[in-house]
Order: structure tokens, then C-alpha cells, then sequence
């Protein structure tokens, strides 16, 4: 079983299986949520160096979580939530694992973009091909779940990005 599971989650990562091809497991989605968070949790941890992050880490991803869940339902697809969440949240967890080596090597950034080192810069550029693949992977995941375009598919899954960002941000200025 965990053979089986872990070749599905590789093939996922390759454009070779969809969310529909992942058991319907509410219990392993809730499992991987909890590993997203403790790594985000970590990593702000040890970049940032603000533990007071870990309320907003966690609020983050249960502001992805609905509007991931309303979206699904407004398309007549709410049935696939937990695939479909548990798919993007082990993306999560693999992007996040490929660009916290390199954030801690980048961090932390000079409030002047002109004192930014050679290396810092040659750093970050590393994690765009991360960045391409994630958007990539988010809009392939969303066009199976969904049965549409990759155009459209890409902008939504742009669109949940910006729209769980800012939502949160805006909660955090609220309440500071």
C-alpha cells in the first residue's frame, strides 16, 4: 500500500497522474496538512526567526483548504476535495523541501535591493525553475480535478495563490 502510494505521488510529481488517480483518504490528507504546516511552521522558524508565524502558517492553509473546497463546489466538483487537496498539499510539501535549502542560504535578504550579493541573486534564480514547476503542477492538478483548459486551469490555480495571500496578509494587518 505505501509502495502504491508513494509511486502514485511520484507519478503525480511528473505530470503522469492526476488528483483522481490518489485514494480518497480524509484521514491521509489531514496527515499531510499537519506535515505542510510543521515544515512551513519550521522553516519560518529558522529563516524568519519569528515563531509568533505559526497562527498565520496554519491560517494560511485553512484559507487554501476553503477556497479550494468553494471553488470545487461551485464547479459541481466537490467530491473531489480530499484528492485533490491531499495532490496539492504533497506539491506544497516538495516545493517546500526544494527552496528552504535554498532560502537558508539567501536569508536574510538586504532592505536595499543594490546590497544584494552575486550569490544571494544566483540563489534565488535557482528557485524559479521550483517556482514554474509549482505553478505548472497546480494547474495540471486543477485541470484534472475540474475537466477543463490548462489556460484556465493555470488561472485558477494563480488566482488561489494570490487570493490565499492576500487574504491573509489582510487578516494579519486587521489584527496587528
Amino acid at each position: 500500500m505505501v509502495n502504491t502510494l508513494w509511486s502514485r505521488y511520484f507519478a503525480l510529481l511528473r505530470f503522469r497522474a492526476g488528483p483522481q488517480d490518489l485514494p480518497y483518504a480524509p484521514s491521509l490528507l489531514l496527515l499531510l496538512l499537519v506535515l505542510a504546516c510543521a515544515l512551513d511552521i519550521f522553516g519560518s522558524s529558522q529563516i524568519i526567526g519569528q515563531d509568533s508565524q505559526a497562527l498565520w502558517i496554519l491560517l494560511r492553509v485553512l484559507i487554501g483548504m476553503a477556497l479550494l473546497w468553494a471553488l470545487l463546489q461551485s464547479a459541481g466538483r466537490g467530491s473531489r476535495f480530499v484528492q485533490t487537496a491531499s495532490a496539492l498539499t504533497v506539491v506544497g510539501l516538495v516545493v517546500t523541501l526544494l527552496t528552504l535549502p535554498l532560502l537558508w542560504l539567501v536569508w536574510p535578504l538586504p532592505s536595499d535591493p543594490q546590497a544584494l550579493s552575486g550569490a544571494q541573486a544566483g540563489l534565488m534564480f535557482l528557485t524559479l525553475p521550483a517556482l514554474v514547476w509549482f505553478m505548472s503542477i497546480r494547474a495540471f492538478i486543477l485541470r484534472q480535478a475540474l475537466e477543463n483548459h490548462w489556460l484556465v486551469a493555470f488561472f485558477l490555480a494563480f488566482a488561489l495563490l494570490v487570493a490565499e495571500t492576500a487574504i491573509t496578509i489582510s487578516l494579519q494587518q486587521m489584527l496587528q
